[in-house]
C-alpha cells in the first residue's frame, strides 16, 4: 500500500514499508515548520513505526530548534533514519543533525540505494 502527501515543504509517501522524505528545492525550515512536517508524516503513518528515507538535497537551511526537535520528539514512530546527502551543503546539515544526539539509528548515504539497503533491517 503507497500512502503520499506533500506540504509546502517537502513530499513523503510510503513505499515498501518505509518512508520516502524529500525536502522541496532551496527551503529553509524553521521550527513550526519542522512540527508541521512531523504532523503530517505522523497522519501517513497511522500509528504504525516505519524507518525512513530523508532525502535532504533541497533543504538550504534548518535552524537549531528545528533539528533538536526533528531528532528528538519528532522521531516519534520512526525505528531508523537513513539520510542521502548529494551536496557539501546537506553533509554540513547531516552533521549538524546528528550533533543532537538522535534517539533513534541515524546514518549519512551518498546514494538513494545505500540509504535503502541500510533500513531494510528496521522494515
Amino acid at each position: 500500500m503507497e500512502r503520499y502527501t506533500e506540504n509546502n515543504y517537502a513530499s513523503f509517501w510510503l513505499q515498501n514499508g518505509i518512508i520516502h522524505f524529500v525536502y522541496k528545492n532551496q527551503v529553509s525550515i524553521k521550527y513550526p515548520m519542522a512540527i508541521k512536517i512531523v504532523a503530517d508524516r505522523l497522519k501517513i503513518q497511522q500509528g504504525v513505526s516505519y524507518p525512513v528515507l530523508c532525502n535532504i538535497k533541497g533543504l538550504k537551511e534548518i535552524d537549531k530548534d528545528s533539528r533538536r526537535f526533528l531528532s528528538n520528539e519528532g522521531s516519534s514512530l520512526i525505528t531508523a533514519v537513513a539520510f542521502v546527502s548529494h551536496t557539501p551543503l546537506s553533509s554540513i546539515l547531516t552533521k549538524l543533525y546528528t550533533r543532537n544526539k538522535p534517539i533513534i539509528p541515524t546514518e549519512v548515504f551518498q546514494t538513494e540505494q545505500e540509504a535503502l539497503e541500510y533500513l531494510s533491517q528496521y522494515v
